[in-house]
């Protein structure tokens, strides 16, 4: 038995691929409505497909661009800990179940900051009211 060489065909139909709905068989053993035998069923385009074609076209377009925005970029920050802080900390993030202690103290401080930032909000309002 000859192997055949396998080349790239573009009709998905020729590999024996499903392209119209799913199979369902009846006693005649033909499908109502079904496309002609060796005919192929193409789907219509769905909204994404059409917005990737118009911003494909438009990619080369310079007019089609708005200008580049600057973005600041924060630099990490490192802090100070005392020993006994950090073994408290320790402690509590393998109690929370986190396996890694700097996540649990950044979600913590998150936590914290939120709650903070949320108490200045209603102080400030109840002092301009």
């Amino acid at each position: 038995m000859r192997k055949q060489s396998r080349k790239p065909v573009a009709d998905p139909a020729v590999h024996g691929a499903r392209t119209g709905p799913a199979r369902s068989s009846n006693s005649s053993g033909t499908r109502p409505n079904s496309p002609a035998p060796g005919s192929v069923v193409r789907a219509t385009s769905s909204p994404e497909e059409e917005i990737d074609g118009i911003v494909t076209s438009q990619a080369g377009l310079g007019s089609a661009w708005t200008p580049p925005i600057k973005v600041k970029r924060f630099k990490a920050a490192s802090l100070y800990i005392p020993g006994e802080l950090a073994a408290r900390a320790t402690f509590l993030a393998t109690l929370h179940r986190e396996k890694a202690v700097g996540k649990w103290v950044e979600r913590v401080l998150r936590e914290r900051i939120e709650l903070e930032e949320f108490a200045f909000a209603e102080a400030k309002k109840k002092l301009a009211s």
